[in-house]
């Protein structure tokens, strides 16, 4: 099996986060977003290749040298999942393809993923799970036999609140009727794959598994919140003065946080300055600028 990583969207929604970085490179935890992928398809699969585009050089930079990890260069912007996907055809259309999408934080079972996708004898195997608000994903509705019988992104009014996770598996098969017009894999591959009756199925993501989409500045902050859970997380090589106040907040290296400054949930990003006496709450600090998040505002 092999593992395609979809990372060469421009990130729009986590403006300004992405202005320097390719949305796969952003720290999370002080590490890149991406690594945690890589690192948890690396054992499952025999090599893992990535497209890149917008801002790609610092991604192309941090990929170099890693092993079984190659990338595909699209020009100075994205081209399109599925077109992407269509032009390396000979690299996806040989075995059996992990495809994800990059801006995925996830610990699922690959392992009982494949099984249930060789068990379905499935052309595509999309790993799904219910959410409260669905309208911002592609929505999925199934038959009792977990075939996805029509997929809808991110509909107005979802017929379902099962989503996709953007996390998928594909048989090489899958290219014999591929439509060269398809752009994208949410909007034209599954749903016309679904209208058309092929065996494309639900795999139900395991109930313990850990899944953010970091797409946007909330996502992205909550996501650390929820890994410090009620501590501070404070990178090995970052000092933190006694007098400064932090609750909830990840420090990363080589950051400054100086004296008397107060943060609560906040992220700081490694190289950069909290001054002194600073008051910040539910902050994302750059080494350029302060980011502000709102709290999470829930539909009723």
């Amino acid at each position: 099996m092999k593992a395609y990583i979809l990372a060469s969207g421009v990130g729009s929604r986590l403006r300004p986060l992405t202005e320097r970085l390719p949305k796969p490179m952003v720290p999370f935890m002080n590490r890149p977003l991406v690594s945690y992928l890589l690192d948890h398809v690396a054992p499952h699969v025999s090599e893992t290749r990535l497209n890149v585009s917008y801002n790609r050089h610092p991604l192309i930079s941090y990929l170099h040298g890693r092993k079984r990890v190659s990338h595909f260069e699209e020009g100075p912007m994205p081209i399109g999942s599925a077109k992407t996907l269509y032009q390396e055809r000979n690299y996806c259309g040989t075995d059996l393809t992990l495809v994800l999408c990059g801006d995925l934080l996830c610990n699922w079972d690959i392992a009982a993923m494949v099984h249930f996708h060789q068990q379905k004898k499935a052309l595509v195997s999309v790993a799904v799970r219910r959410v409260p608000n669905p309208q911002q994903f592609g929505v999925v509705v199934t038959d009792p036999l977990q075939r996805i019988v029509s997929f809808h992104e991110k509909p107005q009014v979802p017929p379902s609140s099962l989503i996709s996770c953007g996390i998928y598996l594909f048989s090489p098969e899958v290219f014999h009727n591929w439509n060269v017009n398809w752009k994208d894999i949410g909007s034209d591959v599954l749903p016309a794959l679904a209208a058309s009756k092929q065996a494309i199925y639900a795999w139900p993501m395991d109930r313990a598994a850990h899944w953010n989409d970091i797409g946007t500045i909330q996502s992205y902050l909550d996501a650390h919140l929820h890994f410090a859970g009620d501590k501070n997380a404070i990178a090995s090589a970052t000092q933190v003065p006694a007098t400064a106040h932090l609750h909830r907040t990840v420090v990363g290296a080589g950051a400054q946080i100086s004296p008397h400054a107060h943060l609560e949930e906040c992220v700081v990003w490694p190289g950069a300055t909290v001054s002194a006496q600073a008051r910040l709450r539910r902050a994302i600090v750059l080494p350029d600028r302060i980011v502000e998040v709102a709290p999470l505002q829930l539909s009723a």
